[in-house]
């Protein structure tokens, strides 16, 4: 398939994000934006039943549905400190979890112009997908299923001890 001599780079710059539209959440300090399409659902503050004995990457369970859902605490995961407010959960379309984050603050529509590569070797865990600027500030655009991977890979390995 031929490109288009009319295509501007701010296309070909956005080839990774997949979708243009992301929800932006808040975790600790930090900003992050995963696709629209892979969450399902934002609740917001929600009842979080913490379950005795699971590791620190398990924030707890939630009812939803008529079921209970699990809920995965990213910031243990990206070793992020949390600064506190209600919370809300992402509920992901790709998994049977949710995730745990201080705030669901909006929905973005992405321009071109707004998206950089991650930088080599800056992604160990590999759930970047790319870095967003918004209004001056750096949004970490994160897949949310590799996350959700690696907060159960990081919780298999500890159980494994």
């Amino acid at each position: 398939m031929r490109t288009p001599a009319s295509a501007s780079p701010a296309v070909e710059a956005t080839a990774w994000l997949e979708v243009p539209r992301v929800v932006i959440a808040r975790l600790g300090d930090e900003r992050l934006a995963f696709d629209l399409g892979s969450v399902t659902e934002v609740l917001d503050a929600p009842v979080v039943t913490r379950l005795p004995l699971t590791p620190s990457g398990i924030a707890g369970q939630i009812a939803y549905r008529g079921g209970y859902l699990p809920v995965l605490d990213p910031a243990v995961v990206l070793g992020v400190p949390r600064v506190g407010g209600a919370g809300a959960a992402l509920v992901l379309s790709a998994a049977a979890v949710a995730l745990w984050v201080d705030d669901a603050e909006d929905v973005w529509e992405v321009t071109g112009t707004a998206t950089r590569s991650v930088p080599a070797g800056s992604d160990a865990l590999g759930v970047l997908r790319g870095l967003l600027m918004r209004d001056g500030q750096v949004v970490s655009h994160v897949d949310a299923g590799a996350l959700a991977a690696a907060a159960l890979a990081t919780l298999r390995q500890g159980s494994d001890r």
